[in-house]
């Protein structure tokens, strides 16, 4: 796979858009395994060449040493949900805006699917 970001750190839990033109994915500047502080990134795929274009961090882009993981599209792939400091956020990919979509503190969004997920 080619991405600009790979020589310079680590791609992980990456979800693949339903109709496999996007991406979206958490990135760590190094390959020593820390998973406080990734930035979460969504861009175009090209999923006949395996490349990755257009990056755009859409969170933690800063790279506060806060829980940042799981970034997975929504079953419509109009948003990307994804958990942060202990909460569920939903991410729009059409006008950029990020709202919390989880009322308990402790939500726990590990090993997520996305077919059930808002849109």
């Amino acid at each position: 796979m080619t991405c600009e970001l790979a020589p310079k750190g680590i791609l992980d839990r990456i979800s693949v858009s339903p109709s496999e033109t996007k991406i979206c994915f958490e990135y760590q500047t190094g390959f020593k395994y820390a998973f406080p502080g990734r930035t979460l990134y969504v861009a175009d795929f090209d999923v006949s060449t395996r490349t990755i274009t257009n990056l755009k961090a859409f969170a933690n882009a800063e790279g506060k040493k806060v829980w940042f993981a799981y970034p997975r599209f929504t079953k419509g792939e109009s948003s990307i949900v994804y958990h942060a400091g202990g909460k569920l956020f939903l991410y729009s990919l059409a006008d950029g805006s990020t709202k919390q979509v989880s009322t308990d503190g402790k939500a726990d969004y590990r090993y997520p699917h996305g077919e059930a997920t808002p849109n």
